[in-house]
């Protein structure tokens, strides 16, 4: 497992640094805390990919 880091450039492992499941989506829309949260990962994630900083 790998050790939470203060920056993601010092994330050195191969599992995936976030991971969200259709049962979470369906539990966030009920929840205003957790679906923030999901938009907050999602938008931060259309931001790296057109950045150029996500990895395939």
């Amino acid at each position: 497992m790998a050790k939470p880091v203060d920056k993601p450039t010092e994330l050195e492992t191969d599992e995936p640094f976030l991971t969200i499941y259709e049962e979470d989506l369906e539990e966030a829309a009920n929840d205003p805390r957790a679906k923030a949260f999901l938009q907050e990962a999602y938008e931060n994630f259309q931001r790296m990919e057109a950045e150029g900083r996500i990895i395939y």
